[in-house]
């Protein structure tokens, strides 16, 4: 038992960190992206409450099992007399000494008491914990059965986008769904891009001449630049920044405490960062979703809404974690080094 609860408490501590990521990820989320983040996290809390509650039940039938059976070989006949008056009891009533003589299962009988063929008690506990465990199991399979029959969200989320971008002669560029993927996809377009022109900041400077050099600019300074602009821009995103455990808008501090997070964790970036990053490298951003024709378009009523776009994809259902962003190139596009 000890090593079953050491190992579902570890189980309990992986799931309450990435449930954690989750929630970090849904502060820059609409409605919907924080509800479907909110089923997702649901989900996967019952699954491991149901997973657990039937280990432990394994675990307890089990143990009744084998205490049965240590119990019966070493009293094999206890329970058949169980509830037999002791001798001292018998004799004291007012029988015969020929009565007394009788075996003593005669005598038992003769003084109205029951022999005991019933199970033990154990018995009883048993079959409970064995019922509890099929009803469990029994979920489990109708949780696996409903899951089996639903459709495959993802790959058709992929091929509706697929089907999108090629009217464009355009195609998904996979990156790695690690936290950072909307930044690796700025990264991609960065690449296939001509130099943007930089706004001014300390730390887009240091882009721009990593740009104009060998090599793009790494996802901790992207992460560096948004921060920044959100920072030095605060009253255009302040307002429409809510705390999740309050429902109001964040306060000074909380708004710091996050744009920390986003400088300094795998915090998930959502409308917020992108609209921070097309505006700090002066690039409209498209963002194309599998369940409309028309793209977002971030960055096209600014002064720079002539210049090249960049251009990403986003999928809701493309991994567990919930939401994901791709890289979108032209087709035909390979690059020398790899991204």
């Amino acid at each position: 038992m000890e090593e079953l609860e050491a190992r579902q408490r570890k189980e309990k501590k992986e799931l309450v960190a990435k449930v954690t990521m989750l929630k970090k990820k849904a502060k820059s989320g609409d409605k919907s992206t924080k509800k479907t983040i909110q089923e997702d996290i649901e989900r996967l809390e019952s699954e491991l409450k149901n997973k657990h509650e039937i280990e432990k039940l394994a675990l307890e039938t089990s143990a009744i099992d084998i205490a049965d059976t240590v119990s019966e070989e070493q009293h094999p006949t206890a329970h058949l007399i169980s509830d037999v008056p002791k001798e001292s009891e018998l004799s004291a009533n007012n029988e015969s000494s020929d009565h007394e003589s009788l075996p003593i299962a005669s005598r038992v009988a003769a003084h109205g008491v029951q022999i005991n063929n019933s199970k033990p008690s154990k018995n009883r506990a048993r079959k409970k914990l064995e019922k509890r465990r099929q009803e469990m199991l029994d979920m489990q399979k109708e949780a696996e059965l409903e899951a089996l029959n639903e459709p495959d969200k993802k790959k058709i989320e992929y091929e509706q986008l697929e089907k999108i971008l090629s009217i464009d002669n355009l195609q998904i560029k996979q990156v790695m769904p690690n936290g950072h993927c909307l930044y690796n996809s700025i990264i991609d377009q960065l690449q296939i891009l001509p130099t943007p022109e930089i706004s001014s900041s300390s730390d887009i400077d240091e882009v721009s001449f990593i740009l104009n050099g060998q090599e793009v600019p790494s996802v901790s300074k992207l992460r560096q630049i948004a921060a920044n602009y959100m920072l030095e821009n605060k009253d255009q995103f302040m307002p429409f920044m809510i705390n999740e455990k309050t429902g109001d808008m964040m306060s000074y501090s909380e708004f710091l405490e996050h744009i920390k997070e986003i400088s300094d964790t795998p915090l998930w970036a959502g409308h917020f960062e992108i609209t921070a990053l097309s505006n700090s490298f002066k690039r409209p951003i498209l963002i194309y979703r599998a369940d409309s024709q028309d793209p977002i378009r971030i960055g096209f009523d600014e002064g720079f809404c002539s210049n090249p776009p960049m251009r990403i994809s986003y999928h809701r259902y493309a991994f567990g974690l919930g939401e994901h962003y791709n890289s979108v190139r032209p087709k035909g596009i390979i690059l020398s080094k790899k991204t």
